[in-house]
């Protein structure tokens, strides 16, 4: 009955932790898919203000080069009307000189030729102010365009660092929340490695509570046992003596013979106890498997690197992973438990657990997560991990 027991426990305890894994593994992909699903999110929301930015600095810039544009224009009217207005003076200035040179030519010829010459002169007055009018026009002109051109090429590297700026901070906000993202990660996995180890040890207790008790129960059945074999005993041989008391040699014999059978029952069953029970009672027993943590001896060495010693079966050590990252160091150790009971009957029990135990250690350097060494060295287990 209590193999039977023994075994619906193991199967029962199996499945619950295959659900709990099961359970662990779906939170872990619901979490997983959440990040890379805020991931793109963020992306493609950068993406879009990247090309509104974008699409607002070519239409400034548009309005920009047509309003200078339209500036230019203005300033090309205007050199065309003041080079017309002055057309029409010279044209009008020779008019009236033709005019009265035909009415005064007689009279006046010598102040029509002083006239003449002080037109002609006025003219190139006129014509040095046109020219001079035109050359300071092309200057403002000249002018107004570089200033056109240095003002676009200011207003353009206003935007294009405010649009490093913008993404710069989209980045920033980013990182603070793939940060947080994580860091929720990281503590959504410790909360349920913590329930795992609570409910791993609350199991086991209740299987050494059990195992305690079946084996007071054995201890007792051992006893009336032995009790009923010395009545059952003392009863025939009492029997024997009032009713064969001529038979007394043959008595002994039998007498010899039921107690050495009885010997013999009490010895085999103490024996399948003892075979049954054995390594369940090493293994509690044993103190590498009765611990629930990990206690590494951390050394800083005169060269700033660290060294780790840890108190570890030399056939348990494969199953030791150890990382490193920035200034902490992290021990996974995966350790199994395997029991198998042949009963009397010709049937097998067999019990099988893993455990996953994590330790992390704080340091006070930056360390290098290629360099970890380990080494077996006097039952204990040497780790070497060498700083950034």
């Amino acid at each position: 009955m209590s193999n039977i027991n023994t075994k619906d426990m193991t199967i029962i305890y199996s499945a619950k932790v295959k659900n709990l894994q099961d359970r662990h593994e779906n939170e872990l992909d619901k979490i997983r898919n959440n990040h890379k699903k805020n991931k793109l999110e963020l992306a493609s929301q950068n993406d879009r203000e990247i090309l509104n930015i974008k699409s607002q600095l070519e239409a400034k810039k548009l309005q920009e080069m047509n309003k200078h544009q339209q500036t230019l224009e203005k300033l090309k009217e205007n050199t065309e009307i003041v080079k017309q207005k002055t057309h029409n003076e010279i044209k009008n200035l020779n008019n009236n000189l033709k005019a009265r040179k035909t009415n005064q030519q007689e009279q006046f010829s010598s102040q029509i030729q002083a006239r003449m010459a002080q037109q002609s002169m006025q003219i190139e007055d006129l014509e040095d102010s046109y020219n001079e009018e035109i050359r300071k026009l092309n200057r403002e002109l000249k002018n107004k365009k570089e200033q056109a051109k240095y003002d676009g090429r200011t207003q353009l590297a206003d935007v294009k660092s405010k649009n490093q700026n913008n993404i710069y901070e989209e980045k920033t906000q980013y990182r603070n929340k793939k940060n947080f993202l994580d860091d929720k990660h990281h503590t959504e996995l410790n909360t349920q490695e913590k329930r795992h180890k609570n409910y791993l040890a609350k199991q086991e207790n209740d299987f050494q509570k059990k195992t305690r008790i079946r084996k007071t129960e054995y201890d007792k059945i051992v006893k009336k046992v032995e009790v009923d074999g010395q009545n059952r005993n003392k009863t025939k041989q009492v029997l024997f003596e009032k009713k064969y008391s001529q038979l007394n040699n043959n008595h002994e014999k039998v007498i010899a013979n039921l107690n050495s059978r009885k010997e013999t029952i009490i010895n085999k069953l103490k024996n399948d106890i003892l075979k049954t029970h054995q390594l369940n009672y090493n293994k509690t027993r044993d103190p590498f498997y009765t611990k629930v943590t990990l206690e590494p001896k951390v050394t800083k060495l005169p060269n700033r690197d660290f060294q780790l010693e840890l108190d570890i079966p030399k056939t348990e050590v494969n199953k030791l992973k150890i990382y490193a990252q920035n200034k902490e160091i992290k021990l996974v150790f995966d350790r199994d438990f395997q029991n198998k009971i042949e009963n009397t009957d010709g049937s097998v029990d067999q019990i099988s657990k893993v455990e996953t135990i994590t330790k992390k250690v704080k340091v006070d350097e930056i360390l290098k997560p290629e360099s970890i060494s380990k080494k077996y060295k006097d039952g204990k287990l040497l780790i070497n991990i060498k700083r950034a």
